[in-house]
C-alpha cells in the first residue's frame, strides 16, 4: 500500500515525529510512505489528498492539523475521499472496519500530551496492520458497511464536483500552491493511474 502523508502548515513542528511513527508502522507491514506535505493550509491539503487518491497515486492519505477538524472537513469536500477521524487507537480500528476509509484526519496538537508519541504509534500500528482479526465487524455486518460506503460515494457523485473538473476550474497559481513540491513531481506522475488527470495537472503546473 502507498501512503501519502500531508501535514498542515501550523503543525510542521510536529511533522518529524508523525513521519517517524508512520514510517515505523509502514515498514513493519510492508507499506511505502510518501511525504507530500507542502507547508500550506488544510483547504489546499484537502485538494492535494483528493488528487492523490483520485489519481490512484496513493491508497491511503494520512493528514491532520491542530484539532484534525479542519483536515477532515477539507478532505471530505471531494469526491473519491472517505476520510475518518482518528484521535486514538479505537478510532483507527473502527475507521478501517466500519467506515472503510481511504483517508484519516488526526489532531496533532489537541490532547497530544506526554503520551502523544505513543498514541501515534498505536494508532498507526492498528491503521496499517493486516485486518486479519476484526474487532467490531462480522461477516454479516460487513455487507452493511460496504453498502453504506457505496451510498456515500453515490451521494458525493451528485453533490460534489469531480476532481478533474475541480483541477480544470482552479487558477493555476492556486493549484501550484496546493500541489507543487519536489516530492509531488518525483512521485505523483510515476504512481498516477489516471493518465488524463496526470496530463491535466502537468499542463497546469507547467
Amino acid at each position: 500500500m502507498k501512503i501519502g502523508l500531508i501535514v498542515e502548515t501550523s503543525q510542521l513542528f510536529r511533522m518529524p515525529v508523525v513521519e517517524d511513527e508512520l514510517r515505523r508502522a509502514a515498514g513493519k507491514y510492508g507499506h511505502e510512505v510518501f511525504n507530500y506535505t507542502n507547508n500550506t493550509t488544510y483547504a489546499k491539503n484537502g485538494l492535494l489528498g483528493a488528487v492523490l487518491l483520485n489519481a490512484g497515486a496513493v491508497d491511503l492519505v494520512v493528514t491532520g492539523c491542530g484539532t484534525g477538524v479542519g483536515a477532515i472537513v477539507a478532505a471530505n469536500s471531494f469526491q473519491g475521499v472517505q476520510c475518518g477521524f482518528v484521535a486514538d487507537p479505537c478510532d483507527a480500528q473502527m475507521v478501517r472496519e466500519l467506515n472503510l476509509s481511504n483517508a484519516v484526519a488526526m489532531p496533532f496538537s489537541k490532547d497530544f500530551g506526554n503520551e502523544g508519541v505513543l498514541n501515534l504509534r498505536f494508532c498507526f500500528d492498528i491503521l496499517l496492520r493486516p485486518m486479519e482479526m476484526p474487532m467490531y465487524i462480522t461477516p454479516e455486518t460487513r455487507a452493511g458497511c460496504e453498502e453504506m460506503k457505496r451510498e456515500m460515494d453515490e451521494l458525493k457523485a451528485v453533490c460534489q464536483t469531480p476532481v478533474k473538473d475541480v483541477v480544470k476550474s482552479l487558477d493555476a497559481a492556486y493549484l501550484k500552491e496546493a500541489l507543487d513540491s519536489s516530492v509531488f513531481r518525483a512521485s505523483f506522475y510515476d504512481h498516477c493511474k489516471d493518465a488524463e488527470l496526470a496530463d491535466l495537472i502537468r499542463k497546469k503546473l507547467g
